[in-house]
């Protein structure tokens, strides 16, 4: 008999993020490896801006997406599905998520995933803990996630798996969302401080986000548009010929608890794509890769050291090339798709038992 999955809070597709793309994979990945069937509830639109009617179920490639515009959708969303299709197990993505599921869904079992642990105000945590505590398995992408919550819960950590050329000018690549917690305004201010030790030097970013406009904005006051492709979002099929324009992929995360343990997705992404990586020293991706050894590292949100370490490749193009060519021998190693979502199937039919 097939198992039925029910995942609620998650990004999906047409959204192109490191979290979407990790999660329609995995899931794709389940239906086309196992008998499970999943199902998700995202307040993600469709790419023409739409949201799913009453009982509409969208097919992606096996997976069954409703789409809903606010939170009182979502929990008629939830009661219909969970009734209709005999929802065998709830999914949360995140805290939230789950004290809704835990609510709603008392008598299915719930498998809870973080993809960053923030923080939380004292009441907040405390509903957290509720929910929590009624999940079978809680799902983390990091060692230091599970050692940041191994004394309140039983965990199962599922690792998300996910040469260059010299070429003029230089070019500094960042492919992500334009969030604060990404370290996008680090990489930016970075530019001048490379500029006045060389000026043929070029920025590419991609993506979105609250901050694309304070982005913008500081480019033109200080002039740094002839220096800076600022592409917007990038559909994901061409994202790759971008990176291969790139001589070196920054990954900036400031230094937060959430930043501290979650893995992105985009790490890997580069590492396939044998492109020289700068990180932040922040614990999620100092998990992955070792400094000095597969990157280079700089102190989170100082734009200084940041354009030390692009002038330390830019100079020495052999460098490079032996970080990324370490770093790709890395990423052959990490789980793929299919083992991930296998190993999710483990965690669901343990569950089910």
């Amino acid at each position: 008999m097939s198992l039925k999955i029910l995942h609620l809070g998650c990004f999906y597709l047409p959204y192109v993020g490191g979290s979407s793309m990790r999660i329609s994979q995995i899931l794709e990945a389940l239906v086309l490896e196992t008998d499970i069937i999943p199902f998700v509830i995202t307040e993600q639109p469709k790419q023409d801006g739409s949201y799913s009617n009453n009982d509409e179920l969208e097919n992606i490639n096996g997976v069954l997406v409703h789409r809903v515009r606010n939170i009182l959708e979502t929990i008629k969303a939830i009661r219909r599905i969970v009734h209709r299709h005999e929802i065998d197990i709830v999914h949360a993505h995140g805290p939230r998520p789950a004290l809704l599921l835990s609510v709603l869904c008392k008598r299915k079992m719930m498998v809870v995933e973080h993809h960053g642990l923030h923080d939380l105000s004292f009441i907040k945590r405390q509903l957290a803990k509720y929910a929590m505590n009624r999940a079978k398995a809680v799902i983390l992408l990091s060692e230091a996630s599970r050692k940041r919550v191994r004394d309140y819960f039983n965990i199962f950590v599922v690792n998300s798996s996910t040469e260059t050329a010299k070429k003029e000018p230089f070019t500094v690549g960042y492919i992500g969302t334009f969030h604060e917690w990404q370290g996008v305004h680090t990489l930016i201010k970075s530019l001048p401080q490379v500029l006045r030790k060389c000026n043929k030097i070029q920025y590419i970013l991609i993506g979105e986000g609250p901050c694309f406009k304070d982005i913008q904005g500081y480019i033109k006051k200080h002039n740094l548009f002839p220096n800076v492709r600022l592409l917007g979002v990038v559909p994901h099929d061409r994202i790759k010929s971008y990176m291969q324009k790139m001589n070196v992929i920054i990954i900036p995360r400031p230094s937060t608890p959430a930043t501290e343990t979650i893995v992105p997705l985009k790490i890997f992404e580069a590492m396939a794509a044998r492109k020289p990586l700068i990180i932040s020293r922040v614990g999620g991706l100092l998990e992955i890769l070792t400094e000095n050894e597969n990157c280079l590292a700089f102190t989170p949100g100082n734009s200084e050291d940041l354009s030390n370490k692009i002038m330390i490749l830019k100079n020495d193009p052999n460098l490079g090339l032996a970080l990324a060519r370490k770093s790709y021998e890395l990423v052959q190693k990490q789980p793929d798709w299919k083992q991930v979502a296998l190993s999710m199937a483990n965690v669901y039919n343990s569950v089910s038992c």
